[in-house]
């Protein structure tokens, strides 16, 4: 986000605010996902790690929905940004449910079979 925004001659530019703000937070999801990949995912995470893992997760869903909401808002007509966010709260959505209720071996062997019979 641009530290330094300049005033229209109608008054404040509210939707290139938003829209900075959901460029910044995109970024930020997606530098989260590239961490979580090399960290926890292809890594061998302490419990520390998982546990700041978890946090800052969880911080990221809050900050991501009340972004959201404000832009999926029907006064609010940036279409792009409503989407870009929803993505986004997919992609962390998916990332608390793996971390939160990872699959069982069981399970696993369950998916491999129907995918890869015989």
């Amino acid at each position: 986000m641009s530290a330094t925004i300049e005033m229209q001659a109608t008054g404040f530019p509210a939707p290139a605010v938003f829209k900075e703000h959901v460029e910044w937070v995109s970024a930020q999801c997606q530098g989260f996902l590239d961490w979580q990949r090399r960290t926890i995912l292809q890594g061998d995470p302490s419990a520390e790690l998982r546990s700041t893992h978890r946090e800052a997760l969880k911080c990221l869903l809050r900050m991501t929905r009340s972004l959201y909401l404000t832009v999926s808002d029907p006064d609010y007509s940036d279409e792009w940004a409503s989407r870009e966010l929803r993505g986004r709260l997919g992609q962390l959505e998916e990332s608390w449910r793996m971390s939160n209720n990872p699959m069982t071996d069981q399970a696993a062997d369950e998916v491999l079979a129907k995918c890869f019979p015989g």
